[in-house]
């Protein structure tokens, strides 16, 4: 959906972790619905692999030459799953 509003339809896109990291998952059905997103409508065709972001993004920086720096634009809680 963001990519297609940003009009960038060749960005990779990666699937964040499928549940919290410490805490139960709080899914709060009775405001967001059953999925969280009900009601909107998503294409998958932009999903890139089935590989989750963190991976790819520690396989990228594990594969530069260089240093590297990570920078966000979200939250990168996942990333403290990286040893």
């Amino acid at each position: 959906m963001l990519c297609e509003l940003a009009k960038k339809p060749k960005t990779k896109v990666f699937a964040g972790c499928s549940r919290p990291l410490v805490r139960p998952l709080v899914t709060a059905e009775h405001v967001h619905g059953k999925t969280g997103l009900d009601g909107a409508i998503f294409r998958t065709n932009y999903i890139s692999s089935k590989k989750e972001g963190v991976d790819w993004t520690i396989e990228i920086l594990l594969s530069a030459e260089d240093n590297s720096s990570l920078y966000a634009a979200l939250r990168l809680l996942q990333m403290l799953q990286w040893p």
